[in-house]
């Protein structure tokens, strides 16, 4: 993982804390969101809101539903961003 993927894991881990307090900011990459933290379908709207807001871009739909690990969101998020 790059220094960048890193940052961005980072910075995913503290959105996913400010939606779900109880979700630890060091949740593992490998964790799928629904599954393994048990995300529910209103936590993940507004975590969703958060990324796009967080790093300036728009996670179309059908994207959302193939980054289900913060590892795989990590590098979507880097490989798409417009914004630091």
């Amino acid at each position: 993982m790059t220094t960048t993927d890193t940052d961005v894991l980072s910075r995913l881990r503290t959105e996913l804390a400010s939606v779900r307090p109880d979700i630890a900011a060091t949740a593992p990459a490998d964790a799928t969101l629904k599954h393994d933290l048990e995300i529910d379908s209103l936590d993940v709207l507004e975590y969703v809101a958060r990324v796009e807001a967080a790093f300036g871009l728009v996670v179309p739909d059908e994207d959302w539903q193939a980054v289900a690990t913060l590892d795989s969101l990590a590098a979507y998020v880097a490989a798409h961003r417009t914004a630091p």
